[in-house]
């Protein structure tokens, strides 16, 4: 199953802020509250993002609703 966190925290500095950029996301946002999935993303959101990663919209959305046990 795809994590956005372990995606995330695989990317250089550089790498992130790209991905931020190509996804339309603030890279805080993402730092702060997607990749930790304190806050779901409106789904035009989850969207760019699946498409800024290169992986599909429904493994995206899987991230975000799986119950958090961390």
């Amino acid at each position: 199953m795809f994590s956005l966190k372990d995606y995330f925290n695989a990317l250089s500095g550089r790498a992130r802020t790209q991905f931020a950029k190509r996804a339309g996301v603030p890279l805080p946002t993402i730092q702060r509250h997607y990749i930790y999935r304190t806050r779901i993303p409106r789904l035009d959101r989850m969207r760019a993002m699946a498409d800024a990663a290169g992986v599909p919209a429904t493994e995206m959305a899987e991230f975000f609703l799986q119950p958090r046990n961390n």
